[in-house]
């Protein structure tokens, strides 16, 4: 899509220097919040001050936000060179995505395959001649690359992509401030972390940064975001100590919540059985509380691999008085093991569907 044909989709178009006003075709607009603009790569950036999202204007003229950035033809080759510029080998990207690798030969001509060609950083040298103070942006492909120096900052990134990241590209960033961008898969989560590791040794400042949309720095730019519009992602997901606490709901007050994994560990003899065996047919006879600890009543679905049959029976019948057949299920010596069948456990669960699981013991089903 060209910059005549959005502008052709738009009604109020007026012209301010470098960039475009028009009426934003994603809500009632009458004063024309909608600005235009080409950038250097060809793409078009699409902003409405009245925050309508670049999808929402897109769909409103039936385009999708790819539509924002032009259609690559045939092949493009990337060069990767040395400190000072002497080129060492290429990248060729094919349509379809197939990539080849040629190297330099000492004549200056091009023999493909890399043998033992010494690997650097891809734009090297601009990023070696980068001021101390800016970002460098080390992403996943030279695509990404490319499109942050189109918008005037410094990146880079190894050759191969995911995977191939070695601990020697690191001195090309030491002392720098650098911004890992993370493609939204799970090789790019892995490479991600490993280009973090590596670059945090010798790097002033690291830090992660991750597209607002799409899956990479090349979808972010081509939905009309900037470089200021990344977001830093996390893996794991961190507790909000803004909220109030939720207090625990309990199984056994005290000592056993809802959603919570227990270990009853001690030496031999103990009674570690006896202190399972006990609050089982507390919760499946519905008897309020266990060792003067209340308790909620439920299934129990216990799975025994370690004590003999009449012990069980004596336990759980005569000593503990269990009547209540239809909330405790109890496997004995039914050949769980967790190690080789665990789907075996979780299909039990979804046909019981059990408030309280015990296994005794826990090295046995291993």
């Amino acid at each position: 899509m060209i910059l005549e044909e959005l502008l052709d989709e738009l009604e109020g178009v007026r012209k301010h220097g470098q960039y475009y006003m028009a009426r934003c075709p994603a809500h009632d607009d009458r004063t024309q919040s909608l600005q235009v603009s080409e950038r250097e790569d060809g793409s078009l950036g699409v902003y409405c001050h009245a925050e309508c999202s670049v999808d929402e204007v897109m769909e409103a003229i039936g385009r999708a936000p790819k539509d924002l950035f032009p259609e690559e033809a045939g092949e493009r080759i990337y060069t990767y060179r040395d400190e000072h510029g002497k080129p060492l080998y290429d990248v060729v990207r094919k349509p379809g995505k197939e990539f080849l690798q040629r190297r330099y030969l000492p004549d200056g001509s091009l023999t493909w395959g890399l043998e033992d060609t010494r690997r650097v950083l891809y734009r090297l040298p601009e990023i070696l001649a980068a001021p101390a103070d800016r970002w460098i942006f080390v992403c996943e492909g030279e695509k990404d690359v490319d499109a942050f120096f189109d918008r005037g900052y410094f990146a880079t990134c190894n050759v191969g992509g995911a995977g191939k990241w070695q601990d020697g590209y690191a001195e090309f960033l030491k002392d720098r401030y650098v911004s890992v961008v993370r493609d939204k898969d799970e090789a790019g989560g892995k490479h991600a972390a490993e280009v973090m590791l590596s670059v945090s040794k010798g790097a002033k400042q690291v830090r992660l940064l991750e597209a607002r949309r799409g899956k990479d720095a090349f979808d972010h730019f081509a939905a009309g975001y900037g470089p200021d519009d990344f977001i830093e992602p996390s893996v794991f997901k961190q507790m909000d100590f803004t909220r109030p606490v939720r207090p625990p709901e309990w199984l056994w007050e005290s000592f056993v919540a809802k959603g919570d994994l227990v270990l009853a560990a001690g030496v031999p003899k103990l009674g570690k059985s006896w202190l399972t065996m006990g609050l089982a047919v507390a919760v499946a006879n519905g008897y309020g509380s266990y060792l003067n600890h209340a308790t909620e009543q439920g299934r129990v679905l216990y799975f025994d691999e370690e004590n003999p049959g009449d012990v069980v029976y004596e336990r759980i019948m005569q000593r503990l008085g269990h009547r209540n057949l239809e909330s405790l299920r109890y496997i004995w010596s039914g050949g769980l093991r967790l190690d080789i069948h665990p789907e075996l456990l979780m299909q039990e669960v979804v046909l019981y569907r059990p408030s309280l699981i015990v296994i005794d013991s826990l090295a046995r089903v291993h």
